[in-house]
């Protein structure tokens, strides 16, 4: 290229050809307008390759020290690392977005860096859309969509109003999606390395247990060391360390093994019985600048994202730890027992009566499992997710508390006491009884011991640590006892757990928590005619519509009548009645939302219990249009509506209800207030 001033020269021409405004960047337009004229070879994910490639300060244009750096690629001493940054994220009015985003280094989106939360568990990311503004958004996945977003295709710090996703709202009787800008957020940059950073790492930090394939990480507290310029941390219990560690040694761009230029080097956070700069790891975070472990991404082997927690050092006093399998904190105290449920395997599911498990107190795992070593009942408030299933079969229970969850006070209004109990005794009130049009209530009174195995709960799971679900599936077993008949369903687990082996229905489940019986409306029962279908209009007869290529076979006529063999989607496979046209095929019964066939025959569907209440559990028909106006008036006064797959149909016959499950089953559905 020449030397001194010539070779000078070469560079800036060079670099102002493709500088084309002038302002002393490259932009990625700019970059990709030479780039594609010198060959049609550039498509856009070559050159945000190139980008990224080149773009070391993360900005999204190229400087001239950076394209200095790109064209002495060869000599990779030249190729440093640029800035690694944290933006800090605060005045959002959804406190889920507020927080510290850590570069995670070697992720990148769009040719540019990616920042990660640990805190919210959210990604902040530049994403460029063809046809759409560029713009930085926060979301937890690295894809289009956004929790928020600022319209620049420059730095996140960059003047601008923040628009805020508040989720879906009921504006003028429709379902919209609502954004509001929100002039008091805003994104700056930090000093990872800042003593105000540093000084701000929490004296403890807690990965509540969490079983993958590495195990829980625990409880670890702070120490008075530093090492490569952050804190150290300790755990008593598990005698680990966790330190951030700069590797010096790795797989390089060539593919050999040895010393790491600086614009490689992984700087993560890892476990490991010694601190040290060469040692091995147990486990380590992503790649990170983060100023302590919880800044970084921690997974288990399977994937498993785990999340750290800052407990009150005053909850967790320190204690020297004897038994290995005791946490790092005071233990709880023993509470009440229940005579009438031991707390061995025959109270547990039939398969596990020959397992001996550890029976631990649900204050203590809630305790372990909320975070902030705070036991809690209810948490902030029911809500859906708290309903997780474990290791027995009761689906229709989990699904009955996950939809009461989002009623507001309904299933707090079972309990007492309504706040966690280091006593450990509660009393849950269930209706056991339909007579008559009458209810009775009773109240079931359990301890709260659960059966556990490797210091987790064998069935109903804990979700933010709240204790309510497993609670209320112990007193449902408990109720579940001797060989009385509840509608469909047979009591014959003697008030266990392995009651729940009897089966049941989403609609018992909400009886039992609400006092209230609806409607349950059937299909047509197994073996019933297929239904009968009228054309509209003619319609082109084709081969199966669900592969890749069809033929066409014929025209069938206007007012022909047909018989459905099977449904596929808005397809409809046929046997001829009557009529012009083929025989049998598939024609459409809808056409770009309009009807071309309609259905002449009757579905047979039944009512189970109508209301009034009429202690009758025998079957009625009623018309299909009063099933769909049920549904309607259910939806609109936001009643409790379940539709569910049952075991006496075959997998094609469920097709004619238009509902589709693995497996065989019946379709029904469940409604009231």
């Amino acid at each position: 290229m020449g030397e001194g001033s010539e070779g000078h020269e070469a560079v800036r021409s060079a670099f102002d050809r493709f500088d084309v405004d002038q302002t002393g960047s490259i932009s990625r337009d700019e970059l990709g307008g030479l780039l594609k004229s010198l060959s049609p070879e550039w498509d856009d994910a070559a050159i945000d390759q190139m980008l990224s490639t080149v773009d070391l300060s993360g900005d999204g244009q190229i400087q001239m020290q950076e394209f200095l750096q790109w064209i002495f690629y060869d000599d990779p001493g030249l190729f440093q690392a640029g800035e690694l940054k944290c933006f800090c994220i605060e005045g959002c009015s959804r406190k889920d977005l507020n927080g510290h985003y850590v570069l995670e280094q070697g992720t990148k989106y769009c040719g540019r860096p990616v920042y990660y939360c640990a805190k919210t568990m959210k990604y902040l990311f530049f994403n460029r859309r063809k046809g759409k503004p560029d713009q930085w958004q926060v979301h937890p996945e690295l894809n289009f969509r956004a929790l928020c977003r600022l319209r620049t295709s420059k730095e996140p710090d960059s003047q601008g109003p923040w628009v805020v996703n508040h989720g879906l709202q009921d504006v003028g009787g429709k379902k919209t999606w609502v954004w509001e800008q929100e002039d008091q957020m805003s994104c700056r940059e930090v000093d990872l390395l800042a003593e105000e950073l540093r000084a701000s790492a929490p004296p403890i930090i807690h990965q509540p247990l969490t079983f993958g394939k590495t195990g829980p990480l625990g409880l670890y507290r702070k120490t008075d060391q530093i090492f490569n310029d952050r804190p150290v941390y300790y755990s008593q219990k598990s005698k680990l360390y966790i330190f951030y560690q700069k590797a010096q040694v790795g797989k390089r761009a060539d593919g050999t093994w040895g010393a790491l230029p600086d614009r490689d080097k992984m700087n993560r956070w890892k476990r490991y019985y010694y601190v040290k700069e060469t040692c091995p790891a147990i486990s380590f975070s992503s790649a990170t600048q983060g100023f302590s472990p919880i800044t970084a991404t921690w997974r288990t082997r399977d994937g498993e994202v785990l999340k750290w927690t800052c407990p009150d050092p005053s909850k967790c006093p320190e204690r020297k730890v004897k038994d290995p399998d005791e946490e790092d904190l005071e233990p709880v105290p023993a509470g009440w027992k229940d005579p009438d449920f031991p707390h061995e395997s025959s109270s547990c599911k039939s398969s596990d009566q020959d397992k001996e498990f550890k029976w631990l107190r649900a204050y203590e795992l809630s305790r372990n499992l909320s975070g902030d070593f705070t036991a809690t009942l209810f948490g902030e408030g029911t809500e859906p997710a708290d309903a997780c299933q474990g290791a027995i079969c009761n689906c229709w229970l989990m699904a009955a508390i996950s939809k009461l969850a989002e009623y507001p006070g309904v299933i707090e209004s079972l309990f007492s006491p309504k706040e966690a109990s280091l006593e450990g005794k509660y009393e849950i009130r269930l209706c056991k009884e339909f007579t008559g049009g009458k209810t009775e209530w009773t109240v079931v009174t359990i301890d709260d011991y659960l059966p556990c195995k490797y210091g987790k709960p064998i069935y109903a799971k804990f979700h933010k640590g709240k204790m309510y679900v497993a609670l209320l599936e112990k007193a449902i077993a408990k109720l579940m006892d001797g060989d009385k008949q509840r509608g469909r369903l047979t009591f014959e687990g003697k008030g266990t757990y392995a009651s729940f082996f009897s089966g049941g229905m989403n609609n018992f489940a909400w009886s039992m928590m609400t006092g209230l019986y609806g409607y349950t409306c059937y299909g047509p029962p197994h073996g019933e005619d297929r239904a009968q279908w009228q054309a509209l209009e003619n319609l082109a007869v084709t081969t199966d519509p669900s592969e890749e290529e069809t033929e066409e076979l014929g025209v069938l006529g206007a007012g022909a009548t047909i018989q459905e063999v099977e449904l596929w989607r808005c397809y409809v496979k046929f046997q001829k009645m009557s009529g012009e046209g083929p025989e049998e095929g598939w024609v459409p019964s809808y056409i770009l939302g309009r009807r071309v066939a309609k259905r002449i025959s009757k579905f047979p569907w039944h009512i189970y219990v109508p209301e009034p209440f009429e202690g009758s559990y025998d079957a009625k028909p009623v018309e299909e249009e009063w099933v769909w106006e049920k549904m309607m008036e259910f939806d609109k006064d936001n009643s409790l509506v379940d539709v569910s797959l049952t075991y006496r149909r075959s997998s094609a016959e469920l097709k004619q209800d238009g509902l589709l499950g693995g497996g065989d089953g019946e379709t029904t559905m469940t409604g009231g207030r």
